[in-house]
């Protein structure tokens, strides 16, 4: 990074702006610096989401199949039960985390209940989180909405998810999803806060 820095001297020197403004330069330079990079299709949940950084953290890591599940931790040579602890019928992995799971999708779909959306069945998380990246592209109000939600929903599973190997304890689903209801009635912007209390839990 410095010896990028340092090698912008002659760029400096060289770049002529359209307006000759401070601005201009900065962005001319800043474009300069950070190169030619391809967008990322995960572009849409993470920036100008309004929900809880941790939460957009978490979501980042589920999308990379970062998460530190039981699949992922026997790779290391860390020996855990692999049975999923929330439905105790498949091996604890991202996939079935976050969709096939029966208690992350009830939730899912008390969530779209409640905001009133019929969600598409489909029958695997790729196609899953395809329409996740199609629902929040754009700044549309309905995009803002899902980004924010799906956010919470993700991280919700998770923690979940640890509080019941960790801790013991267990959450109904529907205490869940009553719980991200509220998170993104307090998180969301006043467009959208306006629309989710039209919606009734």
């Amino acid at each position: 990074m410095v010896r990028k820095i340092l090698g912008t001297r002659d760029y400096v020197q060289t770049t002529q702006t359209a307006d000759n403004t401070t601005r201009s330069m900065i962005k001319h330079l800043y474009l300069q610096l950070i190169g030619d990079h391809p967008k990322v299709p995960w572009r849409n949940l993470v920036f100008q989401n309004t929900a809880r950084p941790k939460t957009i953290f978490i979501m980042w890591l589920q999308i990379q199949n970062r998460s530190l599940t039981a699949d992922r931790l026997s790779k290391w040579n860390i020996q855990l039960d692999p049975t999923y602890q929330m439905c105790h019928s498949a091996n604890n992995t991202r996939d079935h985390l976050f969709f096939e799971c029966t208690f992350a999708h009830s939730i899912w779909q008390r969530l779209m209940q409640w905001l009133q959306f019929q969600w598409p069945a489909v029958q695997s998380w790729q196609l899953q989180y395809q329409i996740i990246l199609q629902v929040t592209k754009g700044k549309t109000m309905q995009a803002k909405m899902f980004r924010l939600v799906y956010s919470e929903f993700i991280a919700a599973i998770w923690w979940e998810r640890n509080t019941r190997i960790f801790e013991k304890r267990e959450k109904h689903g529907e205490q869940i999803a009553r719980e991200i209801a509220c998170l993104c009635n307090v998180r969301a912007p006043p467009t959208v806060k306006a629309r989710l209390m039209r919606c009734r839990f």
